[in-house]
């Protein structure tokens, strides 16, 4: 097996995450360990990075130092571990901190056979987690918002399209490219006429920091449908149960291309 990679400099850092079945814990790989961090990174290699996708009943295990490895995203998802420890500090601290989901239960289509089944095990979990670690971890930076080495700048999470499926075909790939690009740039619309109200000392959530009416101002000539994947979990939205399922009733999966 090739020797892991380690980069330094301006190289930026890759991170993932596998599962550890035989000593049952989530182990953390990257090309370039944070030099303040007391946690014992493993290489990137190609063991590893199959390991980290190595999907139960998918895909085989992994051996990796005499270890047993599966994918760790359904045990962590959205990987938010060591994150903030290992990256911010009050000397040198993180300015932006992007959010990107790959799944929503939202994409979830009715079985046809006993493959989209299993699809559907795995994603309705993967999604739901992920959900909820966002989530979390915001209610977290929040929560630890007084103390010294807190993150103190920037979220913004990409909203995930639900019209998105994975049918495979190349017509059904484009179209996944395109509605995800879409979802890219209203974040990004909304991150540039909204990022100058962060002030020093607080954090500013995009987009649940604006208020809803801002948000369908600013996306004024995207669809129904995409301003309402945007609006999804917003917590203004969720305060008012009439206008979630409102926003709910635009979502789901599209038809097969």
């Amino acid at each position: 097996m090739p020797k892991g990679r380690r980069e330094s400099g301006t190289a930026p850092s890759i991170i993932y995450n596998a599962w550890n079945l035989s000593k049952k814990k989530l182990q953390l790989f990257t090309n370039k360990p944070p030099p303040r961090s007391n946690y014992s990174y493993k290489d990137i290699d190609a063991a590893s990075l199959c390991a980290c996708s190595a999907l139960p009943y998918v895909e085989e295990t992994v051996r990796i130092d005499g270890d047993t490895y599966c994918e760790g995203a359904l045990r962590d998802t959205v990987n938010f571990r060591r994150l903030i420890e290992d990256h911010n500090s009050r000397n040198d601290p993180l300015d932006e901190i992007w959010i990107n989901r790959i799944v929503d239960c939202q994409q979830i289509r009715k079985p046809h056979n006993l493959l989209d089944a299993l699809a559907n095990l795995c994603q309705m979990f993967a999604a739901t987690v992920g959900e909820d670690d966002v989530r979390l971890f915001k209610y977290h930076v929040k929560e630890n918002a007084n103390r010294d080495d807190a993150f103190k700048g920037i979220i913004v999470e990409i909203k995930v399209d639900s019209k998105i499926n994975f049918f495979w075909s190349h017509a059904n790939l484009n179209e996944g490219r395109r509605r995800g690009a879409r979802m890219a740039q209203a974040a990004l619309r909304l991150y540039e006429k909204y990022k100058d109200r962060k002030r020093d000392g607080r954090v500013l959530m995009i987009p649940d920091d604006l208020r809803v009416q801002e948000i369908k101002d600013t996306l004024g000539d995207f669809s129904l449908e995409e301003v309402s994947a945007v609006l999804v979990g917003h917590p203004e939205v969720r305060r008012n149960e009439l206008d979630e399922d409102m926003i709910r009733s635009q979502l789901g999966p599209s038809s097969p291309r």
